[in-house]
């Protein structure tokens, strides 16, 4: 008699705690301090900016691309419905770099000034990988729901609150504790925005396109 072999699919609550694990990996790893500090020696002292960012979102990128590399069009590897959505697309995605063009460089406080330039390359590839790749390709096989009549799922939501929860670690980090709950809001709300091109198109290249720009604005206009 042959015995069924397929293995049940991970509950809700799994799958939430292993995106929370991630999110917390994805942040500790790459300020690892065994990490740096090889780093460090391989560079034949101390990190300067440009090399400490290299090697804080060179660790980010590569925990990341070998999560969505276990299944690349899961996370959003691909071209997708660009097609079917592209005017959506256009406007989640070309309004947001619009606003921070317009705000960014009129708020009292901006702290990117002289960020090197892995902030608007390395960084956001490493963080959408993990974000609105990997991470929500987990999540929408459990929480596939619509909220209601709003065009977001819950899996959407929730990779936005996660992206959220990766910035909290900047309180006390030469920033104000006013502009790190800015930012707390701006990226929850910008990766919903934002996460709707991955929603409509199932690939995350559009979303990084803007997050690519935003970020570069921001590193420009401070």
């Amino acid at each position: 008699m042959e015995q069924a072999t397929a293995s049940a699919s991970p509950s809700r609550a799994t799958c939430l705690a292993i995106a929370i694990v991630l999110t917390i990996a994805g942040r500790a790893v790459p300020e690892w301090d065994y990490l740096l500090s090889t780093c460090a020696a391989w560079c034949g002292g101390g990190l300067t900016a440009t090399q400490y960012s290299l090697c804080h979102d060179g660790a980010l990128l590569a925990i990341a691309a070998l999560l969505c590399l276990s299944a690349p069009r899961q996370s959003g590897l691909c071209i997708g419905a660009i097609r079917q959505h592209w005017r959506g697309v256009l406007l989640v995605c070309g309004g947001p770099i619009l606003l921070a063009a317009i705000v960014y460089p009129n708020l009292p406080e901006r702290p990117f000034a002289g960020a090197p330039f892995t902030m608007w390359t390395i960084s956001p590839l490493a963080q959408d990988l993990l974000f609105p790749g990997f991470l929500y390709g987990w999540l929408v096989r459990a929480f596939p729901q619509r909220l209601g009549r709003l065009p977001w799922n819950v899996a959407m939501l929730l990779t936005a609150a996660l992206f959220a929860l990766w910035h909290v670690p900047n309180f006390g980090r030469g920033m104000s504790v006013g502009f790190v709950c800015f930012q707390l809001a701006y990226t929850g709300v910008g990766a919903l925005v934002i996460g709707m091109a991955r929603v409509w198109t199932g690939s995350i290249w559009y979303g990084l396109v803007t997050h690519c720009a935003n970020n570069a604005i921001a590193a420009a206009t401070s």
